[in-house]
């Protein structure tokens, strides 16, 4: 069982770490926590690796995850939030809410260090309006 943020950073660390291209890795874990897989999603450059919500929701999806968490490292050693991050951690945890798989975390890694969304208070709050929100606006253009 995972106990914390940085149990799982370290761990990414050394996986992901001293990559020369940005790579995606999902945890994808049960209701104890315990991790049910580990697997990369997506390859990238030096620096950017596209990062699409149903390619990370495959694999939660058909292990009947509860939840994960979703990094990626940067091979410039920057642990920086990028425009793209933000983006891209709003989407995956709106796409979550929807599929009742909660996203625990987003990570940036480096081969020392790391920055967790979730330490950091910065995982977007969806909340029921907010998918009602989209909901109706989404009926209301079709």
């Amino acid at each position: 069982m995972v106990e914390s943020t940085e149990q799982i950073a370290r761990l990414l660390e050394e996986k992901i770490g001293d990559l020369p291209q940005e790579e995606c890795w999902v945890l994808y874990f049960d209701t104890q926590l315990r991790i049910l897989d580990i697997a990369c999603i997506a390859k990238g450059t030096l620096d950017k690796v596209m990062i699409h919500p149903r390619d990370v929701f495959r694999r939660g999806v058909a292990l009947n995850a509860y939840g994960i968490v979703v990094a990626h490292n940067h091979p410039s050693g920057k642990v920086s939030l990028s425009n793209g991050d933000v983006q891209v951690a709003r989407q995956l945890v709106l796409c979550g809410s929807l599929l009742q798989i909660h996203v625990l975390d987003f990570l940036v890694v480096t081969r020392t260090d790391y920055l967790s969304y979730f330490e950091l208070e910065k995982l977007p709050q969806i909340r029921l309006e907010t998918l009602l929100e989209l909901w109706t606006t989404h009926a209301n253009m079709c």
